[in-house]
């Protein structure tokens, strides 16, 4: 069985962040539409995006989003994630994360939706076409032929016809129909690759963040974005317990993440949980911790099988670095 690369990575990093200051700096972002990462060719309405680190554009209303040979991060709500492909486009129409509303406008992206709150709507429109995201999930946009896709979640179609609900595993066209059809959840491509990496690395870098704030002693009474500067990027840090992703990779709370960092347990009675030595390793290990599966449909759960390898990413339309989506905050 082939460990994943973060399962790997984890324990040197622990090792390497134990031994450096708090860092971690709580973000809370009054608007949603923050750039968060690009490579390549990103253009923030006429001007290129030239991200620099630590620093992070805010997309205003009625902004538009282009990419051209590149691809794009945008944080939105708290713990809401939206992913551009190459040679794609939106809108910001609000930036209230009460209403956040986009305008799609061409190409694909995905949006990673985490613990949606009750009172924070996303949502996105495409011509005549409303989509809002009823639960926390993973959603698919594309324009040729235009259709959303839910992975995991649901989410409401509003057209001039009428509505529906699309849930997981079903695809919408939106030709007018409001007819959902089931589509291959396995079937994926370079954004999807990329998308499941991007979470897979902020999942590494909420690690070391969430507990930056648990030493800090500072009151955490909501869920929101921590810069974590070893990685030069946002993570997302929920408010409490364990949030896990649709690509099914932990993002610990501030007071759960000293499940990661618990001293060895001598107790000769069975029963699973927090850390525990591993001897054969020479550290500790959680199981799973922040290293779920890669993939789009991992849906990994603490009863889950062990994680298979992430798979590799098929070649985009256009040249990305090597180790796209590796980092944030920066242009590589």
């Amino acid at each position: 069985m082939t460990v994943p690369r973060s399962s790997l990575l984890i324990p040197a990093l622990l090792s390497v962040f134990a031994a450096l200051p708090l860092a971690g700096q709580q973000v809370i972002s009054a608007q949603s539409g923050l750039v968060h990462y690009t490579e390549g060719q990103v253009l923030l309405g006429d001007n290129p995006v030239d991200l620099k680190f630590g620093q992070f554009p805010q997309l205003k209303e009625n902004e538009e989003l282009r990419t051209e040979r590149g691809r794009a991060e945008v944080l939105l709500n708290p713990g809401v994630f939206l992913r551009v492909a190459e040679n794609s486009g939106f809108r910001m129409l609000s930036t209230r994360l009460t209403d956040s509303r986009l305008e799609f406008l061409s190409g694909a992206m995905v949006i990673e939706a985490g613990q949606l709150a009750k009172d924070q709507a996303v949502t996105v429109l495409h011509k005549d076409v409303t989509v809002s995201l009823a639960k926390s999930g993973l959603y698919r946009f594309d324009s040729e032929p235009p259709a959303v896709r839910v992975f995991e979640g649901a989410a409401i179609v509003e057209t001039a016809g009428g509505k529906v609900e699309v849930t997981k595993g079903k695809m919408l066209p939106f030709d007018g129909s409001l007819a959902a059809v089931k589509f291959d959840r396995d079937q994926t491509d370079a954004l999807d690759n990329w998308s499941g990496r991007r979470a897979e690395y902020l999942a590494l870098a909420n690690v070391y963040a969430a507990r930056s704030v648990a030493d800090s002693g500072m009151l955490w009474r909501r869920s929101g974005w921590v810069f974590n500067p070893y990685f030069g990027m946002l993570t997302y840090i929920p408010w409490n317990s364990v949030y896990y992703s649709p690509y099914g990779y932990r993002f610990w709370s501030p007071e759960r993440v000293y499940m990661v960092y618990a001293p060895p347990r001598q107790s000769g009675f069975g029963g699973g949980g927090g850390a525990r030595y591993n001897s054969n390793l020479g550290y500790n290990t959680v199981s799973p911790t922040s290293a779920g599966t890669s993939g789009v449909m991992a849906g990994a759960r603490a009863a889950a099988p062990a994680p298979s390898a992430p798979p590799a990413a098929s070649s985009p339309a256009a040249p990305i670095a090597r180790d796209s989506g590796r980092a944030g905050g920066r242009q590589r």
